[in-house]
């Protein structure tokens, strides 16, 4: 893999995206198993962490993935 700002090959692999002790959980949200939680009687989402390959030159985000399953029922904008 080849960084697309500087050319190098200097490049860490599988970084985790973190949102941070005040953060919402960070991830692509998709529609888990539907159980219902039973305080509020409610399904949530779930996420699919992320993870980043980093340019150890110049710092860019030469790709961002998932490595979960990607046959799901991603929650999408309603626009």
């Amino acid at each position: 893999m080849k960084c697309s700002n500087c050319g190098s090959v200097n490049i860490e692999k599988g970084i985790l995206t973190t949102g941070g002790i005040y953060a919402e959980t960070i991830g692509l949200k998709y529609r888990g198993d539907r159980k219902l939680d039973k305080v509020i009687n409610k399904t949530f989402p779930v996420q699919s962490t992320i993870y980043s390959d980093l340019c150890l030159d110049c710092g860019e985000i030469v790709r961002t993935y998932i490595k979960d399953n990607i046959d799901r029922n991603w929650c999408k904008d309603k626009k």
